[in-house]
């Protein structure tokens, strides 16, 4: 009887695949990569840790569209068309959910948040949450941001100065540096809490913050079997599963997401008694309660019982705020700095704005900081060029018909002007390939020049996107809601340490693909991840 069971599960399996497979039939006409393997497709290609290249030339070689083979077949689509895009992300994003192997991990590792929730639980969550990335909010943080920006700076120089001559550069890794710096950052400016890492205070949560991007990257491919696993049992029975298959990397996100997870719950529940003594206590917190956890706090006991957040989901909140600031920040401000080491001319130009700013007007307002044309090139350039996060996931919800804003070419040698995408198919935004398209921003597209930013943008330039008519913060309603507040913290940053400090190029380093890149050593595979610049007093 066992057996009959199973072989009806896996003749009912082979049905399914093979109706999925016939639905998806007219998509094999759309040029895609070679797969690596009949089993994970080209999955294993476009997630690798050096995955960043291969995404790079099959944007150059293919067309805007491009097909991905999945498991064992199943077609999904890589997608740059700057009209289709629009249509997926804005005009027709109903149409479209974040893919659900996305939504579930996200759940499962940081609990119930903006990354990890759909429907009518995002938009509830995202109404609250808001306010606190509002620009009058943000232009109260100028003082944080500034006063930890300056501490650490402080710090770097005394590790170049202290024992060194005069002109002499002391090689340091840079990434650790602006880990420690985006972690202080949003602890500060985004919880009201200090994580200590200006007095080198190490603690289970940012150890915890730190290792969840290369664990998580291990673990991708086997993602897509998400959605049929948290089907089996309960919560309770899939974790003593979990914790007793032998897998150590399974068994150290289970620890990271435990340890994030409790100091979460401890943040929330201090600022939640914070807030209940009133504001004269609030005033002797570490942000004096201008942090975006206690501006979300103070939103959500506002509005009626039935639309407020959970615990649950606050904690979940304050996990992916600390994650997603944390990662994406120190990334952007590596290839900021990686790429001013390489071009010693932009790093002075930007040194002399700098410095004549600061004699002219001493610290930084708000206004002043967005007033500065080569600094804003020199962050523009660097997001459209280099995205942190090269692509986003959807699945569609329903049979939809994308339009192309140039055809492409099939296999069959004709032309598509428009793609039907059957439903529950997933679809990747390519806003790496977005934002290098020739076709949009010259034959120059995959130079890094911010002097692009400096005169009128060519007429092509209308992309989706929340930021600068690039894809990197993603648009829509699932756009990156905290993108002016890491701008903000990028600018402020870059103030203190370029006007201090000269950066230039150490070790050749490469950049690994996992959910926010990374660089390593170059010719290491087991390099971990790291970016060693010379550094010296300015």
């Amino acid at each position: 009887m066992l057996l009959l069971a199973i072989a009806l599960a896996f003749a009912w399996l082979f049905l399914q695949r093979v109706r999925r497979l016939m639905r998806q039939a007219h998509l094999r006409k759309i040029p895609g990569p070679t797969p690596a393997s009949f089993i994970s497709g080209n999955l294993g290609q476009l997630f690798h840790p050096s995955a960043e290249q291969f995404q790079i030339d099959i944007s150059v070689k293919l067309e805007r569209v491009i097909q991905i083979k999945g498991f064992l077949g199943d077609i999904q689509l890589l997608v740059s068309d700057t009209r289709a895009v629009q249509h997926i992300l804005v005009k027709d994003q109903h149409d479209y959910d974040d893919a659900l192997v996305f939504v579930q991990s996200n759940e499962l590792v940081f609990g119930p948040g903006l990354m990890s929730t759909l429907g009518g639980q995002h938009r509830r969550q995202r109404k609250i949450v808001n306010p606190a990335f509002s620009t009058n909010h943000l232009r109260t943080l100028i003082p944080i941001f500034r006063d930890v920006a300056r501490q650490f700076k402080i710090k770097l120089l005394a590790n170049v100065t202290d024992g060194h001559s005069p002109g002499d550069t002391s090689e340091l890794d840079i990434l650790e540096w602006m880990t420690r710096l985006s972690l202080e950052l949003v602890g500060q400016g985004g919880l009201g809490y200090s994580f200590g890492t200006l007095n080198d205070a190490q603690n289970e949560y940012t150890q915890s913050l730190k290792d969840v991007t290369p664990i998580l990257s291990d673990l991708h491919i086997y993602r897509e079997f998400l959605p049929w696993v948290v089907k089996i049992g309960s919560a309770q029975f899939r974790r003593y599963v979990a914790e007793t298959i032998p897998w150590k990397t399974l068994h150290k996100l289970l620890r990271v997401t435990d340890a994030m997870y409790e100091s979460s719950k401890r943040i929330v529940k201090e600022k939640q008694d914070l807030l209940l003594h009133g504001d004269n206590t609030v005033k002797q917190d570490v942000a004096e309660g201008k942090d975006l956890m206690s501006i979300l706090l103070r939103a959500n006991n506002n509005v009626s019982e039935g639309s407020r957040l959970s615990d649950e989901e606050l904690i979940g909140q304050t996990t992916i705020i600390a994650f997603a600031a944390m990662d994406t920040v120190s990334s952007a401000l590596c290839r900021i700095l990686q790429n001013l080491a390489l071009h010693p001319s932009a790093q002075d130009r930007l040194r002399s704005e700098l410095k004549e700013a600061i004699n002219a007007n001493g610290d930084f307002d708000y206004d002043d900081l967005h007033a500065l044309p080569y600094l804003d090139a020199i962050c523009r350039e660097t997001l459209r060029l280099f995205p942190p996060v090269p692509m986003f996931f959807r699945t569609t919800r329903e049979d939809v018909v994308i339009p192309l804003a140039e055809p492409i070419h099939g296999t069959d040698g004709n032309l598509i002007h428009e793609v039907m995408i059957p439903n529950d198919t997933t679809v990747f935004i390519n806003a790496l390939g977005a934002n290098r398209d020739s076709s949009v921003w010259g034959s120059d597209a995959h130079v890094w020049k911010p002097e692009r930013w400096l005169e009128p943008l060519p007429s092509k330039t209308r992309i989706p996107g929340v930021y600068s008519n690039i894809m990197t913060f993603s648009d829509g309603p699932r756009s990156c809601i905290g993108f002016k507040f890491a701008e903000l913290e990028m600018k402020v940053v870059l103030v203190e340490l370029i006007s201090s400090l000269r950066f230039e190029v150490s070790k050749p380093v490469v950049w690994r693909y996992g959910m926010v890149m990374s660089p390593a050593l170059e010719g290491d595979p087991d390099s971990k991840p790291q970016l060693p610049l010379r550094v010296s007093a300015a």
